[in-house]
């Protein structure tokens, strides 16, 4: 149970309609499906429809040892209270913004007033069809190998045409 303070400052700073769209960006993000794509393209982004016919846990565990980029520091995590001592268990995460794999927001590298910070990305903008092209055999063989027009016109001779802005 959170602090009446902290439940108090939720309430004013984030509104439902903020939370529910940060809570199903984060929930898209890691439990995006693939699946094989149907020989039928998908409808528009504003039309579009989710069938989720198959999982993926992308979790990886957050470590001191979790790759950062170059110029920051690596988390740090420390335990500020303890069930024992303290009646419940918490820690305090410092962690830069570009830790691990992570969503690269246009004002990272741009600056102006119109440009999203990862927070303003609207929703139907992180949720796509996901098509996955194959190179296994190849890139084990050659561990530069890309995948190339060729592969993707091969992919759609055996599955149908990719669907419009698939990932």
């Amino acid at each position: 149970m959170c602090a009446p303070a902290v439940i108090q400052h939720v309430a004013t700073e984030l509104s439902r309609r903020r939370f529910l769209q940060a809570a199903g960006a984060a929930a898209a993000a890691l439990l995006l499906p693939w699946r094989e794509a149907s020989a039928q393209a998908a409808p528009a982004p504003s039309g579009r429809s989710l069938s989720f016919t198959h999982l993926a846990d992308l979790t990886h565990t957050l470590t001191p040892h979790f790759p950062v980029f170059p110029s920051f520091d690596s988390p740090r995590l420390e335990t500020r209270y303890t069930v024992e001592r303290d009646g419940f268990y918490a820690r305090e995460w410092i962690v830069a913004e570009h830790s691990g794999t992570h969503l690269d927001a246009p004002a990272h590298f741009v600056a102006g007033p119109d440009l999203w910070t990862a927070d303003q990305i609207p929703l139907e903008n992180l949720i796509a069809p996901l098509v996955v092209v194959s190179i296994e055999e190849r890139a084990a063989r050659d561990h530069d190998a890309q995948v190339t027009v060729d592969d993707l016109i091969a992919w759609e001779r055996q599955h149908g045409p990719i669907p419009q802005g698939a990932a």
